[in-house]
């Protein structure tokens, strides 16, 4: 069990990171991860929530372009819901202060 954060700023910083999926998908846990001075309880977040982003946008390209053979219309909806889910999911687990890693990135954001 990994340790958890007690400072605020830094679980509003993480939760923006993560819910950015929505307006600002890739941009801000980017520039959190750049700019911010941050924690490492920062950090960690910034990284999962963009290698999150990444995915989400290479899963809803696919499933557009594969709307061409009509998987696609079944896909879209499932990669977004599935994607809102697991974002919603990660920020209860931010705000209570626990180091949150989504199931479908793996460990590739620990080794950046």
């Amino acid at each position: 069990m990994q340790p958890t954060s007690t400072d605020n700023r830094d679980k509003v910083w993480s939760i923006l990171c993560h819910a950015s999926l929505v307006f600002f998908p890739l941009l801000l846990p980017l520039l959190v991860y750049l700019v911010k001075d941050k924690s490492p309880f920062v950090e960690h977040h910034a990284k999962e929530a963009f290698m999150f982003h990444v995915g989400v946008l290479v899963a809803l390209f696919t499933s557009k372009v594969l709307m061409l053979v009509l998987i696609g219309f079944l896909l879209f909806p499932l990669v977004a819901l599935s994607a809102f889910i697991l974002t919603v999911w990660a920020v209860i687990q931010t705000w209570n202060g626990l180091w949150y890693s989504y199931p479908v990135t793996g460990r590739w954001a620990q080794k950046i």
